[in-house]
């Protein structure tokens, strides 16, 4: 598995179609909101696939030295239970 990023959205596709998407979007220097989280109905393990893009995007953060602002709520559950630190 192996996501794509362009700009400020990462997306896996499979079998030439579109799996999972996440959109993280620059508020400031310092901030990327994690706006919309979303993976294909038809996905065996929905919120394994979610989490995978969530900590994903917390990588990238972590690497930028970015905190993230989590809008989409199951990214706000995820990163408070997984990486508290990384909230803004």
């Amino acid at each position: 598995m192996q996501f794509q990023r362009d700009q400020q959205q990462i997306t896996l596709i499979e079998n030439d179609r579109l799996t999972a998407a996440a959109t993280f979007p620059v508020i400031d220097p310092q901030t990327w909101a994690v706006e919309h989280i979303w993976v294909a109905n038809s996905y065996p393990d929905r919120q394994a696939l979610a989490g995978q893009l969530i900590d994903h995007i917390a990588a990238l953060a972590q690497a930028e030295h970015v905190k993230l602002l989590p809008l989409d709520p199951y990214a706000r559950q995820y990163l408070r239970h997984n990486k508290p630190t990384l909230i803004r």
